[in-house]
């Protein structure tokens, strides 16, 4: 996990935190701040389990779902949408 957010830090938070910091004309959080790590950390295992949640909903839709169901007479039209919405 180190390395990850070392990379995380070097290639996307950094460019983030200073773009914050001058939208705000306050200086970047440095990088053994708590709060940053701890901001940091959120952030990246937040975007991480959105994209295994979506990537396995989508797996799933396409090789388990039987689309058969669709067919059946009490299936409503744009159920799927609905059902999301």
């Amino acid at each position: 996990m180190d390395v990850v957010m070392e990379y995380m830090d070097t290639y996307v938070f950094d460019g983030v935190y200073n773009q914050a910091a001058a939208l705000t004309s306050t200086t970047p959080l440095p990088r053994d701040s708590l709060l940053r790590q701890s901001l940091s950390l959120f952030v990246f295992i937040y975007a991480y389990i959105v994209a295994f949640y979506f990537g396995t909903a989508g797996l799933s839709y396409r090789y388990i779902y039987d689309k058969k169901q669709e067919l059946h007479p009490k299936f409503l039209p744009r159920q799927k949408l609905l059902e999301m919405a």
